[in-house]
């Protein structure tokens, strides 16, 4: 599955913060940073846009306070700790989702992260 497609599967569990819809669109061209790759998520309802970002280098190294979050997630299907981080998004301003998998049984899941987590 392209990187395109699996964002817009992953997105497809949260609903647009305007229009409360789960269908977006990816744009395939990315802008690409020393630790991330950036794409432009659309609603297919109001056309709404925010960012979504995959992560290029290990968050342990990026950024070691999240990867310690990620750590201690609980998975909700088999209750293990621990997750790798697939992609996230700031779909609004009190809003950032990370899509994480679950690294004991690899059952993807997102999680809305601590205010803390992104300030």
């Amino acid at each position: 599955m392209s990187e395109t497609l699996n964002i817009q599967v992953r997105l497809s569990a949260i609903p647009c913060p305007i229009c409360k819809q789960s269908q977006f669109s990816i744009n395939p061209q990315t802008e690409k940073s020393y630790t991330e790759n950036f794409y432009k998520a659309r609603c297919n309802n109001c056309a709404y846009t925010f960012t979504v970002s995959t992560p290029t280098k290990p968050i342990r190294e990026t950024d070691p306070d999240v990867d310690q979050w990620l750590g201690g997630l609980s998975c909700p299907s088999c209750q293990e700790r621990g997750a790798e981080l697939d992609l996230r998004c700031v779909p609004s301003v009190r809003d950032c989702i990370y899509f994480v998998t679950c690294k004991a049984c690899r059952h993807p899941y997102h999680e809305n992260a601590p205010m803390e987590a992104y300030e």
